[in-house]
């Protein structure tokens, strides 16, 4: 099944308890405190009307939901960039209603930033702040994004998580003598790039990825994109087609990230020709010969009058 459909909707949405906790002090993880939506870093995101995805990621997202009713699960999204993996995460809290907390295990510099730090007020003292995350383990049926998850600083920075992602659910701060657990029904997922094009990213040992069911994210099919463009971008679905023609002449399915087709289409509303906005679009995303292929696509397909003296500096005193 090569389709992708429009995922807008999950059945028995409201069969979750959405009842959810804070942790603050001790070893327990429920101390009875409640928060609403929006404190502490966590939201309840909307679904995306217009999300696409193939119906076998679907059906495995289905199952997934499913398993997590009885017991705890990790999702392992893989993908190139520009795929949605992290916007499905929001899209998935968004349709299951359920409570939504994003980390970026990129600006992480120590395993126990995960869990909070030391400070000191001269009123206070020294004193430990938890950290969002920490909330965000008490929140029961929350979804947890571990964006980047292969992209720390410290690539030891991981190995605070791997009891939280196992069986136990639980683990030990000892600077602190501290124990947090994580909440009833909550789900990990995080996202991840691989491949030699990506700098700054270290393997994912088979440990840390034995620990999650994978789900491999694709980018969307030409249709979808095309409607995706026609709703993110404000393009009209002509112009969208006409685009679309021009990067499946001139590129492979491999080189189609949906973020740089966004971007692209809202300098074509902007007003720019289709060869400045592809160039804007696809800034730094292609390689030189990949790029001049691209341009000449869009010259055979568009047939476009392009300015000659776009190069020439002018002094700019009006928007007219």
């Amino acid at each position: 099944m090569k389709c992708k459909i429009c995922w807008s909707d999950f059945p028995n949405a409201n069969i979750l308890n959405l009842h959810h906790c804070m942790p603050m002090n001790g070893e327990e993880h429920d101390s009875g405190m409640k928060f609403k939506a929006g404190e502490n870093g966590i939201q309840y995101p909307s679904p995306d009307s217009n999300f696409y995805m193939r119906k076998r990621q679907i059906r495995a997202t289905v199952s997934l939901l499913r398993l997590a009713e009885t017991k705890p699960i990790n999702v392992l999204l893989t993908g190139e960039t520009g795929t949605g993996k992290t916007s499905f995460t929001q899209h998935l809290a968004g349709l299951t209603r359920r409570p939504y907390f994003l980390v970026n295990c990129g600006i992480m510099q120590e395993p126990q930033e995960w869990f909070g730090q030391m400070l000191f007020e001269p009123s206070r003292g020294t004193y430990y702040q938890v950290s969002e995350f920490v909330r965000a383990l008490g929140t029961e049926n929350c979804i947890i994004c571990i964006d980047e998850l292969n992209r720390s600083e410290n690539p030891k920075v991981t190995n605070a998580l791997m009891e939280l992602l196992g069986e136990t659910r639980t683990t030990w701060v000892d600077v602190i003598r501290m124990r947090f657990n994580v909440a009833h029904g909550v789900i990990f997922m995080a996202t991840i790039n691989e491949g030699s094009a990506y700098t700054g990213v270290d393997p994912l040992d088979i440990a840390m990825r034995g620990r999650f069911h994978v789900i491999p994210m694709s980018y969307p099919t030409r249709n979808a994109m095309v409607r995706i463009l026609v709703a993110k971008a404000g393009l009209d679905e002509a112009r969208a087609e006409k685009l679309m023609d021009v990067v499946g002449k001139g590129l492979t399915t491999e080189q189609l990230p949906t973020r740089a087709l966004i971007v692209t289409a809202e300098h074509i509303v902007g007003g720019l020709t289709y060869e400045e906005s592809l160039k804007l679009g696809f800034y730094g995303m292609l390689k030189t010969d990949s790029m001049r292929q691209l341009l000449q696509a869009a010259q055979l397909v568009l047939n476009e009058r392009i300015p000659e003296d776009l190069e020439e500096e002018v002094c700019w005193t009006s928007l007219n």
